[in-house]
């Protein structure tokens, strides 16, 4: 569908200017520190292959046509609290589209049907870490983890995408509301552009993980485009086990909905899109007893001319029950080849009944700055702060005001 265009981790990429301690030596502490479980590493290693032999699609007139993306990021990060412990994350990943010949309807429409597979793994983060304790300073961390919290590989979407034609699709299955609804062409993706949570989505807006739902587009009516979605609350990291099982278990105590729907107006330098939502579900009230479903509205703006790209996210969530109350962060990148450089800055408000001593609003910039290193294959070298991680105040586990370092290494199937 529109919405499915090089996806790779787990925002879906956009593709901007791609065209996704001291005295112990470096490997000493990356062994230690950090593992792979044993399965990540094995998708690790079929994703290596397939670089030494790119898949593509099948030729004009054959059928059926595969394509076939992915790629692996690897993220080294180290602050300036000697409290939070260097980290090495890493994640591999891997998606199959299969695209039959299209067929024509009645009507005279080419009406044509995909399927798709998205594979992903992720290492497992330690205790203690950068990832673990500022997790706000790296989205690709923990995007597929058991019920222990540890790396896996997973299968994160299987869904139908059916083309009904004039501008019209509708896609079901395993789906990933956030790639059809909050994506940026500047802020989304955590494998080439920035790495923070605050410029890879709207943090108030209480998207599921990978759930079961349905995802419709009307982009039939001219330069404006319609989309809704309706899945389940809760998605594949959202139930305890984090399991398959309670997946299809949409019925369960405590489940419920999550609607959603956007007007667009999209063009080749800018990008407007208005949306609101509802999950419904228990969310207790963060002001006394009982509770009441979250809802939401927010704005996604982008613009770009010549060298220079921006984009704007702002957000509001129901304060009754999301601590995150309100939102507005923006980001800005600078073409210069073989270089992309880029600075972003975000402040997520704390709703007013979540107040308390130790507990204040959260602020996060970003700077990055990336090269294009061979065909494929590309090296960030980025800076953050984060305020208030959590909306903690206090210097219990780390500091109030924390920075980050990190290197990123990213391949890419292209």
């Amino acid at each position: 569908m529109g919405w499915a265009v090089c996806v790779h981790g787990r925002a879906a990429t956009r593709c901007p200017g791609v065209t996704r301690p001291a005295s112990a030596s470096a490997a000493g502490v990356f062994a230690a520190r950090e593992r792979w479980d044993a399965h990540a590493a094995a998708l690790l290693g079929v994703l290596l292959a397939a670089v030494a032999a790119p898949a593509r699609a099948s030729d004009a007139d054959s059928t059926p046509a595969i394509v076939v993306t992915g790629g692996t990021t690897t993220v080294y990060q180290t602050t300036t609290d000697p409290r939070v412990l260097p980290a090495l994350t890493a994640s591999a990943d891997l998606g199959i589209t299969w695209t039959p010949t299209p067929r024509t309807g009645s009507a005279g429409v080419a009406r044509r049907a995909s399927v798709t597979a998205y594979l992903e793994g992720n290492s497992t983060s330690e205790t203690g870490s950068v990832a673990a304790l500022l997790p706000e300073a790296n989205t690709d961390a923990g995007s597929a983890l058991d019920r222990f919290r540890r790396g896996r590989v997973q299968l994160s979407e299987l869904r139908l995408d059916l083309h009904l034609g004039a501008g019209r699709r509708i896609a079901g299955g395993l789906v990933d509301p956030s790639a059809a609804f909050d994506q940026s062409r500047v802020a989304s993706d955590e494998n080439t552009q920035f790495l923070g949570v605050a410029f890879t989505g709207n943090p108030t807006i209480e998207f599921p993980d990978y759930t079961l739902g349905i995802l419709y587009e009307d982009a039939s009516r001219g330069a404006t485009v319609y989309r809704v979605g309706a899945t389940s609350s809760n998605g594949l990291a959202d139930n305890p086990a984090a399991s398959y099982a309670q997946l299809v278990n949409v019925t369960a105590e405590g489940k419920g909905a999550f609607l959603i729907g956007l007007v667009s107006r999209p063009g080749a330098r800018r990008l407007l899109r208005v949306g609101a939502w509802l999950r419904t579900g228990g969310h207790p009230r963060l002001d006394g007893p009982g509770s009441e479903a979250n809802h939401g509205a927010y704005l996604l703006a982008g613009a770009s001319t010549g060298r220079h790209r921006g984009s704007l996210r702002l957000g509001y969530a129901n304060p009754r029950v999301s601590q995150a109350s309100a939102f507005v962060g923006g980001g800005y990148q600078y073409l210069a080849p073989p270089f992309v450089y880029g600075l972003g800055l975000a402040h997520t408000f704390l709703s007013g009944r979540a107040r308390a001593p130790g507990r204040g609003p959260t602020a996060q910039g970003e700077g990055y700055v990336r090269r294009r290193i061979a065909a494929g294959w590309f090296a960030t070298g980025g800076l953050q702060w984060i305020h208030n991680s959590g909306f903690d105040a206090t210097s219990t586990v780390r500091g109030a005001d924390v920075a980050i370092w990190s290197v990123r290494l990213t391949t890419l199937l292209e």
